[in-house]
């Protein structure tokens, strides 16, 4: 048991995401919209990296951006002058998706930045990081090829590349580019911007939230760690732990209201009903973290749970034969929480009291 609560401990520790923890932004909803999802990104990655671009910050995020990838300085001078390109053709009508180049005003030397953008998981085309550094390196130095893959699970196809081109490939994920921007100027206006495109970055990692976090338990837990944790999991996802946390509530409703019976329909699903076995009776159903609670009755005329409905502020939803009212914007209470896990007895108890099936 000890070495459970030092487990649990830990992970607590850990930066687990969920997605009712990702924020808000009417970005995501434009997003949704847009037909060439790939482009979008590459030209908002672009608009940051170009000193030229209207956000009026110079080099600013270009030379963060060199540092995420690793560029040292002796490659680049504050003063000189950058090319940044979207959409770059080369030959065999191949098209590289963010291109950055500059020539040192003393040197003369030529350096190239290629980046491949993957962010709306388009298919890798054979031979297409190849080809981009066989184009590029005749004019420039190749220093890095930036692959930018949507989730941590997908990494820059290595096969058929040479020692020499694999040693300059490295992978960024919207983790880091999330990081990348996130150390802002003092510009009101940029500070906006880079949150919007964060949260859409955040937003698209949706899907992902279990690799991520997923991940993050690996790389964080050792082995016997890990074992401990896999048959924690096994308890939390039986058929036991839900029955289990039902007969809590059951117990407390029988405080107060003995003949009230509570039975468990399904793993995640039980009904509350008066003993006499009324057509009415209460439906609650148990996710992962959280309860859902319905009336239901097979007439929509009850007078007996008509205030119940008003009071909880329920609307209508007819589902095959039965009659269904609920509220899923104001009904649904953590679990473990225990000031939720109390309101949720409160409420199917007010449910029951005005009903007058008691």
């Amino acid at each position: 048991m000890e070495n459970t609560k030092q487990l649990l401990e830990k992970i607590a520790q850990f930066d687990i995401q969920k997605s009712e923890d990702l924020p808000y932004s009417i970005l995501t909803y434009l997003y949704n919209r847009i037909g060439s999802k790939e482009l979008l990104h590459s030209e908002i990655i672009e608009s940051f990296l170009n000193p030229k671009s209207e956000h009026q910050c110079g080099c600013f995020f270009l030379f963060n951006f060199f540092k995420l990838i690793e560029i040292d300085k002796c490659h680049y001078e504050t003063e000189t002058e950058f090319n940044i390109y979207t959409e770059y053709g080369i030959e065999n009508q191949r098209r590289i998706d963010i291109l950055i180049t500059w020539e040192d005003k003393i040197t003369k030397k030529r350096s190239a930045i290629i980046i491949e953008n993957k962010l709306n998981d388009a298919t890798d085309q054979r031979d297409q990081l190849k080809d981009y550094y066989a184009s590029i390196s005749k004019e420039f130095e190749v220093l890095k090829i930036v692959y930018i893959p949507r989730d941590l699970s997908k990494k820059a196809p290595l096969d058929d590349l040479s020692d020499e081109i694999k040693k300059l490939v490295i992978n960024i994920y919207p983790k880091d580019l999330t990081k990348w921007i996130s150390n802002v100027p003092i510009n009101e206006d940029v500070k906006v911007s880079c949150a919007s495109y964060s949260n859409l970055l955040k937003y698209m990692n949706l899907k992902n939230l279990n690799a991520m976090n997923a991940n993050l338990l690996l790389e964080g837990l050792n082995s016997n760690e890990i074992k401990s944790l896999v048959n924690l999991s096994k308890i939390v996802n039986s058929v036991d732990w839900n029955s289990t946390i039902f007969s809590k509530i059951k117990e407390k409703l029988n405080v107060t209201y003995p003949n009230v019976r509570l039975e468990i329909k399904e793993n995640r699903y039980a009904e509350i009903f008066h003993a006499n076995e009324d057509p009415f009776w209460i439906e609650l159903y148990l996710y992962s973290d959280y309860f859902a609670l319905w009336i239901a009755d097979k007439s929509i005329e009850k007078d007996a749970i008509n205030p119940a409905i008003k009071n909880l502020h329920f609307s209508h939803d007819t589902i095959s034969k039965y009659h269904y009212f609920k509220n899923e914007n104001m009904h649904n209470y953590e679990f473990p929480s225990e000031d939720k896990y109390s309101k949720l007895v409160e409420d199917i108890s007010k449910i029951l009291e005005v009903s007058k099936l008691v």
